[in-house]
């Protein structure tokens, strides 16, 4: 199971869509503590979520760390008012 928190309702369905597109369950959530307080903790095999969220922010990363929990983690980050022009490298 992919488990997907961000603040960002869009950005949420956005990813929510593409894993499924991909094959994957997903689950999605609205900030670290939802994610945190569900049952679906233990079942995550892969966490998509944003560096940014209000609350907890990073800082959730390490509670989940002292948890032990085992799960590879992909952490995104939007950069707002900057648009990508072609020839500019990603990041």
């Amino acid at each position: 199971m992919i488990s997907i928190v961000d603040d960002d309702v869009c950005a949420r369905a956005g990813i929510e869509g593409l894993v499924r597109s991909l094959g994957y369950v997903a689950v999605t959530f609205a900030s670290a503590e939802d994610f945190l307080g569900s049952n679906h903790v233990n079942d995550t095999s892969c966490l998509i979520t944003d560096v940014h969220l209000p609350g907890l922010g990073i800082s959730w990363m390490m509670v989940s760390r002292r948890q032990q929990y085992l799960f590879q983690a992909l952490l995104m980050r939007r950069r707002v008012g900057r648009r990508w022009q072609p020839g500019q490298s990603g990041s």
